[in-house]
């Protein structure tokens, strides 16, 4: 069963939970555990283009852990 929701007057099939799948595994990325890392990079990866934007603002952060994750994701695209 497919719940639709229009929320703000916005919708787009999948839009909401991407965003939340994407938050999460950029907020993943931060951790030390490269093995949680990789698997992070890989699942954004995956996700594709709709994770551009937060992984190119993730490009940004002092942190090293989470800039080295983005850069992964980055290259884990159409893989």
């Amino acid at each position: 069963v497919l719940t639709l929701t229009v929320i703000g007057g916005y919708f787009q099939r999948g839009y909401w939970i991407d965003r939340f799948r994407i938050t999460f595994y950029v907020q993943l990325l931060k951790f030390d555990d490269q093995d949680l890392r990789r698997k992070s990079a890989i699942a954004l990866g995956k996700i594709g283009p709709p994770a551009i934007p937060s992984l190119v603002e993730a490009l940004k952060s002092k942190s090293r852990n989470l800039r080295f994750g983005a850069a992964w994701a980055l290259s884990e695209m159409g893989k």
